[in-house]
């Protein structure tokens, strides 16, 4: 678990870098970050410290991602703010059926930069 997180978000920072605007790349910065931290404290249910780290760099994980999500919208064109409020609403509504937010905003996180950057790099 923790080699296939650090891998993928690593892997995903070099291609998100070069397709977000130089003035947003603190986002994703900030996106792939919590990302590396959630691999490293894998082991969530054990309590204390790993826990409390887990939980705050998936939400903050979440978060960020929604927050560059919307600024390469801005960039891009508005079209692209149509799949992030589709994820989000897909997200949401399986947060409420199986009531376990912090999974899915793990989700969420994970998922909003490979979907935005597929479309990004398909539109161009």
């Amino acid at each position: 678990f923790p080699v296939t997180l650090f891998s993928s978000s690593f892997l995903l920072m070099l291609t998100a870098l070069d397709c977000t605007p130089e003035k947003y790349q603190f986002t994703f910065f900030l996106t792939a970050c919590p990302i590396v931290f959630t691999a490293f404290a894998a082991n969530y249910k054990d309590g204390g410290v790993t826990t409390q780290v887990h939980m705050t760099t998936a939400k903050l994980g979440g978060l960020f991602s929604f927050v560059w999500a919307v600024l390469m919208a801005y960039s891009y064109g508005w079209w692209l703010i149509v799949p992030v409020i589709v994820l989000g609403a897909i997200f949401y509504l399986l947060n409420r059926k199986y009531h376990k937010p912090v999974l899915f905003l793990e989700y969420w996180a994970f998922s909003y930069p490979y979907a935005i950057l597929f479309l990004v790099i398909n539109s161009n």
